[in-house]
């Protein structure tokens, strides 16, 4: 019986498969097409993606345990500024690092020696199809994004910073005050 649930397909998909990891890394560098930049913009809730570059290493662990990637992003996305609503340009630099184990065990006991159980995060289970360095990459940036980007040297104009007009409100204490005065 079919769900329904339909899985979009990663924008900036760069698949590693399990099989041509050997004993040496394997690294990528990839630079994403206008085409994945334009369908980033959306998922990324950014006016424009106008670049994006990866830089990985996948390799085994030395107990050929735990596939080790680590890596780093770079992209310029346009976001409007949150204090004059203009387009800006910013740059983002991100670096990542992330463990899988082979099977559907995406934790290990402690025990093993191939993580501290106090870890933030455990190893996560190797999908089926493969590591997608790129979409590890497109999260990292994701949680790297200002959600309130502000132009250098933009001030909130004055009459915004103390509040609009007729919002001003009497001092709780300025009525006590006004009473004991009354008597």
């Amino acid at each position: 019986m079919a769900t329904g649930l339909h899985i979009p397909e990663p924008e900036f998909s760069r698949k590693i498969e399990i099989a041509r990891i050997g004993d040496a890394p394997i690294h990528i560098e990839a630079v994403a097409t206008a085409e994945e930049c334009a369908a980033l913009a959306p998922r990324l809730d950014v006016l424009a993606v106008s670049r994006l570059s990866i830089r990985a290493t996948l390799g085994w662990n030395a107990r050929r345990t735990l596939i080790e990637v680590t890596g780093s992003a770079s992209a310029v996305v346009s976001q409007n500024c949150v204090v004059s609503l203009e387009p800006m340009d910013v740059e983002v630099d991100v670096s990542f690092a992330r463990l899988y184990t082979p099977g559907s065990a995406g934790r290990r006991d402690a025990a093993d020696g191939e993580f501290a159980a106090d870890e933030d995060e455990p190893p996560e289970p190797i999908p089926e199809d493969g590591i997608d360095v790129g979409e590890v990459a497109v999260e990292q940036l994701l949680l790297s994004l200002d959600p309130y980007p502000r132009k250098p040297d933009t001030e909130v104009p004055a009459a915004y910073a103390a509040g609009a007009p007729g919002d001003e409100k009497e001092n709780p204490f300025a009525v006590l005050q006004r009473l004991k005065q009354a008597h």
